[in-house]
């Protein structure tokens, strides 16, 4: 729906679905009720989550699919191409990044999201689709660039034929190849040396506000360093990090939340000032620093934690929000960990309806 001229939605990867039928079926149940609740009289954008077997099952029905959408007083706008298999009901954690920019599979599988996305885009309408920040660790082969340079020149051309810019945003997570703020400026620096503005007009970041917290870089200054380089920022992801306070005990209130399915990269600030990097969960409770702690696992915006805890929302501030409503930009609630969530079930209606009116109030 539109929020003074920018695009908001939730994405669809918080309900579990591999096939195109659980993807309508999300649409249908869900989705609808979300709309009802928060869009009952305006058009409602849906985040989609396709994984490689959704998108080969919808790409020859991507017409009647946005046929469908319509009638239901929906549309669709952004994608969120990051994770490529299965994303619930089993172990994801480092798999998530699988394949990755180094291989043809994940070239192949961003360009059919594309051409999915042209069709189903209103007209007068631009798309996007978060990606992978190249892949789990920081060696990268040259090969990841290559393909990054070969999707954005696919994007532009797709672009000139249907009329529709489509923007692929590179998405930085805590432990991968582009993490911070001063890696995605690296980056693209990289990239237009590499490539001309076909290949790399395309291209931008989708700002994870949880990603950037958790690694103790606001996402306001994140935007702005961002914006002042030069880097697009065509699509943002509110979502907030779970924060143990200095002087808390980090032991008994993260224990709850370290589950099996997602990775929860963790971060620990010393009274001194320095940064100790864990890369899940677990290996932080073993070594059980003293410090502020940040952990990438996405609660919902408008939660009150267990004792002991807080949230990043604080960061969601107004200067942040006024810099990130943009006309045209993509603004994407991604709350997806309910199944795992520790304490009294939460309805997934009730709850991702309640984010946008936190949102929108």
């Amino acid at each position: 729906m539109l929020w003074r001229h920018a695009h908001l939605t939730y994405c669809l990867n918080v309900h579990p679905g591999e096939s195109l039928a659980e993807v309508e079926a999300a649409i249908r149940g869900p989705a609808a009720a979300v709309k009802e609740r928060v869009s009952p009289d305006r058009p409602f954008g849906v985040g989609l989550r396709l994984s490689a077997r959704a998108a080969g099952e919808l790409e020859p029905r991507a017409a009647d699919f946005r046929d469908e959408l319509a009638a239901a007083g929906m549309y669709a706008f952004t994608v969120n191409g990051f994770p490529y298999g299965r994303f619930h009901g089993t172990r994801v954690k480092e798999a998530v990044h699988r394949p990755d920019w180094t291989s043809p599979e994940r070239l192949d599988y961003t360009e059919r999201l594309a051409r999915i996305l042209a069709v189903l885009l209103p007209p007068g309408i631009d798309g996007s689709i978060s990606t992978s920040p190249l892949a789990y660790g920081k060696h990268v082969p040259e090969r990841a660039f290559t393909n990054l340079l070969a999707a954005g020149r696919t994007l532009s051309r797709l672009g000139t034929r249907t009329g529709h810019r489509i923007s692929l945003a590179i998405e930085p997570e805590p432990d991968c190849a582009v993490e911070t703020v001063a890696e995605a400026v690296d980056l693209f620096d990289r990239l237009r040396d590499a490539g001309d503005g076909e290949a790399t007009g395309p291209l931008g970041i989708c700002l994870d506000a949880c990603h950037f917290a958790t690694n103790f870089e606001s996402p306001a200054g994140a935007l702005k360093r961002l914006e002042a380089a030069g880097v697009p920022v065509p699509k943002i992801q509110l979502s907030v990090a779970l924060v143990v306070p200095e002087g808390a005990d980090p032991v008994s209130a993260l224990t709850p939340y370290a589950d099996r399915v997602w990775l929860h990269q963790t971060r620990v600030r010393t009274a001194a000032g320095e940064i100790l990097r864990y890369p899940d969960l677990p290996p932080a409770l073993e070594a059980a620093p003293e410090g502020e702690w940040r952990v990438h696992f996405h609660v919902p915006l408008h939660t009150q934690p267990r004792a002991g805890l807080a949230t990043s929302a604080q960061l969601l501030d107004g200067e942040f929000l006024n810099a990130a409503i943009r006309p045209g930009r993509h603004i994407e609630v991604e709350t997806y960990t309910f199944a795992v969530l520790p304490g009294r079930a939460r309805d997934v209606v009730d709850s991702v309806a309640a984010e946008l009116r936190w949102l929108l109030d």
